[in-house]
């Protein structure tokens, strides 16, 4: 899993943004997708949790590698499928 970002296709207005990070873009979605996971009308959607959680934890992972924080050797798969090796992440 990864989240490839082109920052030459993105509009001019998200080029100027200075200081994005993945830390913020979590806090916007958590803030902005609350209602629609805690909706009782749809149980199911407190089900999806989980799976934004695990896109950001690799998202981190990727900005970690962009500022060569970790190296490339470093394997950042998605959880579900390394608890199927019962194998814990390093990141």
């Amino acid at each position: 899993m990864t989240l490839v970002i082109h920052t030459d296709r993105q509009p001019p207005s998200m080029q100027r943004l200075e200081g994005l990070c993945v830390t913020k873009l979590e806090t916007a979605a958590t803030e902005s997708l609350s209602a629609f996971f805690q909706d009782p009308t749809k149980p199911g959607n407190a089900h999806k949790v989980p799976i934004l959680k695990e896109l950001f934890r690799v998202a981190r992972a990727e900005e970690k590698f962009k500022r060569n924080e970790i190296g490339g050797l470093i394997p950042c798969a998605p959880v579900a499928a390394l608890r199927r090796l019962s194998w814990d992440p390093p990141c």
